[in-house]
C-alpha cells in the first residue's frame, strides 16, 4: 500500500510491483493460506482498478546468499507458490525476478513454467553470472538488467556485451548498487568522476 501510493502521487514517473522477496519468504511461509490470499488480492485489486500502476508481479526468485534471511527450502516453496499463483489467477503480468547464488535452481524451477505464464515475460534484475547463464535466461525470452555490480571484473563487462541491446535493462539498484572503486575495471570506468559534494551515506541509510 505504500509503494501504491507513492505511484498514485508521480503515475508519470512510477509504477509499483508486488510479489515476495526471497528475503521475505519465511514470513510468506509461516503467514500460509491467509498470507497468500492478501497477497493475491492486492494484486488483483490493483490490476481491476490502477492497471497502469502496477508494472510486474515479484520481487520473486532465489537467494542462496542470504540464508540466514530464510533457508533454501523454504525460498523454493515460496517460489514456486507464487509462480503457481500467477499460472492459477492468469495475471497479465511480466515477472520481476530475482537470482543470486541460486541459478541452477532458479532455471530448473522457472523454466517449466515459461509456457504456462499468461505473459511469456520478465525481467532477471541486478543480475552477475556468467556470460553462458546470461544467455540461458534470454533464450527463455527473458531480459536481463544490469547495475553497478556489473563493473566488478572484465567477465561481467563481458557478460553484458553478448546481451542483446533489446533485452538489456539498466539500473541503479540505489542507493546500494554502488561502482566499488577497488576494482581495476570500475577504476578505468571512473577516473573522470567527480565525488559528491555531500559525500557518502553510511551503508543501507539513505533519504
Amino acid at each position: 500500500s505504500f509503494n501504491l501510493e507513492i505511484a498514485r502521487k508521480r503515475p508519470e514517473q512510477c509504477k509499483t510491483t508486488i510479489g515476495v522477496h526471497s528475503y521475505h519468504a519465511v514470513e510468506a511461509d509461516e503467514g500460509g493460506k491467509e498470507y497468500y490470499q492478501r497477497l493475491s488480492h492486492s494484486i488483483t485489486i490493483a490490476i481491476k482498478e490502477e492497471p497502469h500502476l502496477l508494472a510486474a508481479f515479484g520481487e520473486l526468485g532465489l537467494d542462496y546468499d542470504k540464508l540466514a534471511e530464510a533457508p533454501k527450502d523454504v525460498q523454493i516453496r515460496v517460489f514456486k507458490r507464487q509462480l503457481d499463483m500467477i499460472v492459477s489467477a492468469g495475471w497479465k503480468l511480466p515477472l520481476f525476478l530475482h537470482c543470486r547464488a541460486a541459478f541452477e535452481d532458479f532455471i530448473a524451477i522457472l523454466e517449466p513454467y515459461m509456457d504456462r505464464l499468461p505473459l511469456r515475460s520478465g525481467l532477471v534484475h541486478s543480475f552477475v553470472g556468467t556470460t553462458q547463464q546470461t544467455q540461458t535466461l534470454i533464450a527463455m525470452g527473458l531480459q536481463v538488467s544490469v547495475n553497478n555490480f556489473a563493473f566488478r571484473d572484465p567477465d561481467s563487462l563481458d557478460m553484458i556485451r553478448h546481451v542483446p541491446l533489446d533485452k538489456l535493462q539498466i539500473e541503479t539498484d540505489a542507493p546500494w548498487g554502488d561502482i566499488q572503486a577497488s576494482s581495476e575495471v570500475a577504476k578505468a570506468y571512473l577516473k573522470n568522476a567527480m565525488k559528491w559534494s555531500w559525500g557518502s551515506k553510511k551503508k543501507d541509510k539513505y533519504s
